[in-house]
Formats: C-alpha cells, sequence, structure tokens
C-alpha cells in the first residue's frame, strides 16, 4: 500500500514541473471531490436559505468551497449602504433574515450596518411593499434610509407600509431620491411615520397635483434639531411651490440646506426664510432659477402661530459651488425684508419688525467663477459686519480673481480656523503679495488652524508666451522680503498649533519653490518642517508631532 500511494506522488511531481501551475482545488482526493460539479452545485442550491449549513460546506473540502459562495449575503462595508435594485434579491435577503439559524451570523457580520438603499424596479414595483418583510432585529440597527425611483402616482403603498415604518424608532435620515408622489400628504405621511427624524433629504421629487391639499397645525417630529435638504440634478425642478411649503410645515427646522434653483430670485428666498423661525445653519447650491414662468407664494396655509415673518438668526453661512453674483446678493440679506404685494408680485415696501440677523459664528465660500472687484468689495464689506462674531472662516476660489485678491479678516479678531483655497496667476510678484496680504490681515490671537492653498492658474490665451516669462522671472526687492519674514515673526503667528501651506503648480518651477524656502525660512529655523515635493504640489505645513525634524530643499 505504501508503495502505491509513493507511485502516485512520483507521477505527480514528474507531471508537474517547477514552472508549471499546481493541481486545481476541485482536483483533490476525497469521496466528496468526486461527485460532478453540477451535482454540487444543485445540493448547495437546496441549502440557500441555511446559512449555517452552507459554512459548513464551504469547510468540507475544497471542491465544495466555491459553490456555498454565491449563495452568502452580500458583505457590508463601513459606511456603504445596502442597495436593492430588484425584488428578487430583496425577498431573498429578506427571507435569509427571517431564519432563526442565520440570526448568529448576521448579529456577527453586520454591526456596522447602519444604512439601506430601496432603488424600485419600474418593470417589478417592490418599493411599497418592503417594511413588513424585514424583522425587528435588523430593524433597530437601521439609521438612514434612502428610497429612490418610487413612483407611488399609479400604484398605493401596502395597507400596513406605513404601520410598519413606523417601527423604525432608530432610524435618523430619511432620502427621498428621484420619486413621483400624487401630492405632498404621501410625503407627509412618510415623514412623519418616522418620529425620531434628524435629516430630511428631497431630491427631485415630482408630484402630479398642482394643488397641494390643507397643511397640518403641527409637526409630530420629536427630533429638537432638524435637518432639512432640498436637491435637484436638473436645471429646471418642477414641484418647487409643494416642496418648499412641505418644509414650511415643520418649524423646528434647524438647518436648511437649499439649492437655489428651487427659487426664482433673492426676493422668493428672503421671504421664504422669514418663515423658519430657528434655522441656524444655512447651506446654499449652486444659482437662482431663471425660469419666467416660475411664480412662488407663501403665506397660505402656514402654522398659524406664526401668522407674520419672524426674525433669524443665522449662526453658520456656506456656500458650496455658487456664482459670486449670488453669493454677494445673499450676503445683503439682512437688509428690511419685502414682502409680496396683491396678486402675488413682490413689493417694495419693507415689513416692521421683520429682518434677517446674519452674524455667523461659520462662513463658508466656495465660488465656482472669477469673482469681480464688486463682489470681492461686497465680501470685505460682509467679514466687517461680521467682526468678532465670525470664529470660523473659508474661502474657496479655484478660479482666482482679476485682482489677485483675498478677503481681508482684520476685522474677525476671535477667528480660530482659516482656510483659504484660492488660484493665482504664475508671476512671483502676485503670489508673494498674495500671501503677505493673508498673512499680514490675521489679527485674531486665538487662531488655532491656518490652511493656505495656492493654485498656480495656467496662463490666459490672451497673455503672449513672452509676457507669462516675465512674470514668472520677476525678482522682488529685499525690502519685500524683509517685510514678509517681519510678518512671519509675530507673535499671533507662532502660537498656530495647526498649519499647512500647499501650492499647486501645472508645471515644476524650481524658481518658484526656491523663493518660498528662502521666504519662509523664519519658521524652518525655528525647527519646523518645510516640505518640497518636485512635481504638480509643493506643501509647507506644521505641528507638534512633526517638529522635531527640519528639512528644507
Amino acid at each position: 500500500m505504501r508503495e502505491t500511494v509513493q507511485h502516485r506522488t512520483r507521477e505527480q511531481r514528474s507531471f508537474h514541473t517547477p514552472g508549471s501551475r499546481p493541481p486545481s482545488p476541485t482536483h483533490t482526493t476525497g469521496i466528496c471531490s468526486r461527485l460532478p460539479p453540477e451535482l454540487i452545485e444543485l445540493i448547495v442550491g437546496f441549502l440557500w436559505a441555511d446559512l449555517p449549513a452552507l459554512a459548513t460546506c464551504r469547510l468540507l473540502c475544497r471542491a465544495w468551497s466555491p459553490a456555498p459562495l454565491r449563495h452568502f449575503p452580500p458583505q457590508v462595508a463601513f459606511l456603504y449602504p445596502l442597495r436593492f435594485r430588484h425584488r428578487s434579491a430583496f425577498n431573498k435577503f429578506a427571507r435569509l433574515l427571517a431564519s432563526q439559524k442565520n440570526r448568529p451570523y448576521f448579529h456577527s457580520r453586520y454591526r456596522d450596518f447602519t444604512s439601506l438603499v430601496i432603488e424600485d424596479d419600474p418593470m417589478d414595483q417592490f418599493g411599497h411593499s418592503w417594511t413588513h418583510q424585514l424583522p425587528d432585529y435588523f430593524v433597530y440597527w437601521l439609521r438612514e434610509l434612502e428610497l429612490e425611483a418610487v413612483d407611488w402616482t399609479s400604484t398605493q403603498p401596502h395597507p400596513r407600509f406605513f404601520q410598519h415604518l413606523s417601527h423604525y424608532t432608530d432610524l435618523r435620515s430619511l432620502t427621498l431620491r428621484k420619486c413621483r408622489f400624487r401630492n405632498t400628504s404621501v410625503v407627509r405621511t412618510i415623514i412623519n411615520s418616522l418620529r425620531r427624524l434628524s435629516t430630511i433629504t428631497l431630491w427631485d421629487i415630482t408630484f402630479n397635483a398642482l394643488r397641494t391639499p390643507s397643511l397640518p397645525t403641527s409637526s409630530v417630529i420629536t427630533c429638537p434639531q432638524l435637518e432639512i435638504r432640498l436637491r435637484t440634478d436638473g436645471f429646471w425642478p418642477v414641484s418647487s411651490q409643494s416642496l418648499l411649503n412641505l418644509c414650511l410645515e415643520y418649524p423646528q427646522a434647524t438647518c436648511l440646506d437649499l439649492d437655489l434653483r428651487y427659487f426664482p430670485s433673492i426676493l422668493h428666498l428672503q421671504h421664504f426664510l422669514l418663515y423658519c423661525s430657528k434655522v441656524v445653519v444655512l447651506e446654499f447650491r449652486n444659482t437662482f432659477n431663471s425660469d419666467p414662468g416660475l411664480e412662488l407664494q407663501f403665506g397660505t396655509g402656514t402654522n398659524p402661530t406664526h401668522p407674520h415673518p419672524l426674525s433669524l438668526s443665522i449662526k453658520e453661512l456656506r456656500f458650496h459651488d455658487m456664482p459670486a453674483g449670488c453669493a454677494s446678493q445673499i450676503l445683503q440679506l439682512s437688509r428690511p425684508v419685502k414682502l409680496p404685494g396683491r396678486g402675488g408680485s413682490f413689493s417694495h415696501r419693507p415689513l416692521p419688525h421683520a429682518h434677517l440677523s446674519i452674524l455667523p459664528r461659520e462662513l463658508n465660500i466656495g465660488l465656482v467663477d472669477r469673482p469681480s472687484a464688486d463682489d470681492m468689495r461686497s465680501v470685505a464689506r460682509s467679514l466687517r459686519q461680521y467682526g468678532s462674531h465670525l470664529n470660523r472662516f473659508e474661502w474657496w476660489n479655484r478660479e482666482g480673481n482679476d485682482l489677485g485678491a483675498v478677503p481681508c479678516t482684520a476685522a474677525n479678531t476671535f477667528l480660530t480656523s482659516l482656510s483659504i483655497y484660492f488660484g493665482l496667476a504664475p508671476s512671483r510678484h502676485t503670489l508673494q503679495r498674495s500671501l503677505l496680504d493673508v498673512l499680514s490681515n490675521i489679527t485674531c490671537p486665538r487662531l488655532e488652524r491656518l490652511m493656505i492653498d495656492i493654485v498656480l492658474l495656467r496662463p490666459t490665451a490672451s497673455r503672449s508666451r513672452h509676457d507669462s516669462e516675465v512674470l514668472l522671472t520677476t525678482i522682488d526687492t529685499r525690502d519685500f522680503t524683509s517685510a514678509f519674514c517681519a510678518v512671519l515673526s509675530r507673535s499671533i503667528l507662532t502660537r498656530v498649533s495647526n498649519w499647512s501651506i500647499r501650492m499647486h503648480m501645472t508645471d515644476s518651477r524650481s524658481d518658484v519653490k526656491s523663493d518660498m524656502v528662502n521666504l519662509f525660512k523664519p519658521w524652518t529655523d525655528r525647527g519646523t518642517v518645510l516640505y518640497v515635493d518636485y512635481g504638480l504640489s509643493w506643501k509647507f505645513s506644521g505641528g507638534v508631532d512633526i517638529a522635531e525634524r527640519t528639512v528644507a530643499e
């Protein structure tokens, strides 16, 4: 017997040369491996709902290991949602959850599960009848729910849909994306079924009914801090009036994230905000809708306890992907409000005792175009108005401006965080002057975080190659270098614990890099770290954790 086994081993070794691939795991010796692969697949297919049995089949032998993997539920990665697009896949997953044998598996593998996405299938709709299929222990893990492409214009939800949805007591975030409903009452019922919501996102929602039913007198949401987001992917959003009226039904909202394409003008936005008495965080995106047929009316059907617009105090104001002209208009919202006159048109008569008080603690401005001189003056005027109330300021202007200027923060003496991200022409003079302006305007002794990102833009087509070379080879005087070093040596900047200065260039310019190293020499002499990346970026950063090394290139 031993001689037979040794003879087979020699045959295997002589057949597989050192450069060839090893034998496939499906051809290992054993009784189970002698079964045809089709029969193995058939046996495993009968056990698809028994996860412990599938795990045992994987350990039986190598030939059985691949087949059970096809029947296991999808793995849930951290911060990634669990998405279902077809009824068959969801029904199979729900049946696995319902089995008592599979609970230990889900308890061990789905600890990080928090988000569920139901993307309805137009050919086989299941978005109206899925809530009663999930067991209670799985529902308790859910924190975020997204319904996408749900069409309830012709199909009504299951009679027990909202009853089972109310059992999702730990749900905090609800997103409705590209859904169609008959009217706002269905959306209102969905939201009111989840009483502990803290975030509501309405993304491209459309309604068939042009007129919405009367609004309720109060909201059932128990969360004291509610965030409402209105988003759209299209340039001409529909159902603007219905969605905005739906937002006014929840006066306890403290954060509004609005896409400005739902509003035709700044006056409509101003009138809408005056009915949101508890909002302290405002975020705006894109620009106003230029559709002449879009006309909004507010004031009908609102909460009767607030018959008139109220004062509004904003603590955080953010602009995302917005033209400079639109941002300048919103920064001027502290002027007297103009109410709609007869026939829905806006009059120029200010309402007494009603205004927008914008004194934010945090201001983020992200622009998508080049601001003009008037836009820069408007931002500077607002910063002076905010004064010591402002604690955090971020300026994002990748396209740069014609003046190469940055907003002045000299009046903001209580800043703790300052982030400047802007584009500049490839000129040493412009680069050094902008850096000097940013650092000279810092007058806040409590500054803890400073970030400056500079993008050296490509020369414009109107500028000749000779002019670009002159700009790149301009040599500054010694007086400018000494003035720059004096600014860096101020005690206000020496106390900054977290700071970073980075430069992004379209090509490698050793002369510009050497100039920056010389300019920041006072900081490198104190033991901080200077990083120079020869490529597309130049970075200067520092901190307590990396202050032991000194690198200067």
